[in-house]
């Protein structure tokens, strides 16, 4: 596994994704990643966790480019949240809550 992937883990599911307070259930969906394993979509879009967002709120991978592209937000309007940089808010993001697997904190999801 490469570092970005590592400091980005995919929002993975075992079973349908279930919407969060504020989130549209209907824009919540699944993409089968080449490994076989089911990652969450948002409005079309795959979800990934920041390793660095450890509690509910946090939103420190905000703006983060570390890996050659920005890393944003994502409003529970499914529309990327592309003003801020890194930090704590509470008042932006997603996550998918419920049937999420993976190692991740729930504190969000985003996209590159």
């Amino acid at each position: 596994m490469g570092a970005c992937a590592q400091s980005w883990p995919p929002v993975i599911t075992t079973g349908s994704p279930n919407a969060g307070s504020g989130t549209k259930g209907a824009d919540l969906g699944t993409t089968t990643r080449s490994d076989g394993r089911k990652q969450v979509t948002y409005n079309g879009h795959p979800l990934y966790f920041f390793l660095g967002d450890q509690t509910p709120g946090a939103t420190y991978g905000q703006g983060n480019d570390s890996f050659g592209a920005k890393w944003w937000l994502v409003a529970p309007s499914g529309v990327a949240v592309t003003t801020g940089t890194g930090g704590r808010s509470g008042s932006a993001g997603s996550s998918a809550n419920g049937s999420s697997s993976g190692s991740s904190s729930g504190a969000g999801g985003g996209w590159s």
